[in-house]
């Protein structure tokens, strides 16, 4: 049992932080205490604060870096799970079902994807229809972007079917 500095209650251990400055090795303040004082700490010296971590993030570049690296590293599935929910509507489960479903190929051309960013092989694009929300499928870049480019309507489709497939050549007189 141990007495609190501010509110004098007197309270178990558990209710205090860890302080190994202090000779029982905890906070003289008991956790509620300590986080109104913060609170209010923090409110009166805003400004000096942000200032003392702009100063530190200027001299400490490298660890900055190092930590933002390992962040990106460490998240990058809850990063993408928000990502999809927010932009499709499904998780990186059902992403991963999907991918597992198509054998990890494009459904229209039944090809993996080949475009690369910084490097790394870019996963499967998400296929939805823009109408109505509805996710359609995993489609390789190209396929994607390409049926982006006839939005998505397949009467301009069929018609670059029908000129793809016209013999019809023009030669061109320079």
């Amino acid at each position: 049992m141990k007495t609190c500095y501010k509110c004098k209650k007197i309270k178990v251990y558990s209710d205090f932080s860890k302080d190994t400055n202090r000779k029982d090795g905890h906070s003289s303040l008991c956790r509620n205490c300590k986080s109104i004082y913060s609170r209010l700490y923090s409110a009166e010296n805003k400004e000096r604060i942000l200032e003392y971590k702009r100063k530190w993030t200027r001299l400490n570049k490298d660890r900055v870096a190092e930590y933002a690296k390992k962040y990106h590293l460490y998240n990058i599935n809850k990063r993408r799970e928000k990502a999809l929910m927010k932009s499709y509507g499904i998780t990186l489960n059902q992403y991963d079902e999907m991918f597992s479903n198509q054998n990890g190929v494009c459904l229209i051309c039944n090809e993996p994807e080949t475009r690369k960013y910084k490097g790394k092989l870019m996963p499967l694009s998400v296929d939805h229809s823009h109408k109505t929300e509805e996710v359609r499928g995993l489609l390789c870049s190209n396929c994607n972007l390409g049926i982006g480019y006839f939005n998505d309507d397949p009467g301009i489709l069929l018609q670059a079917i029908t000129y793809l497939r016209n013999k019809k050549t023009y030669k061109l007189v320079v």
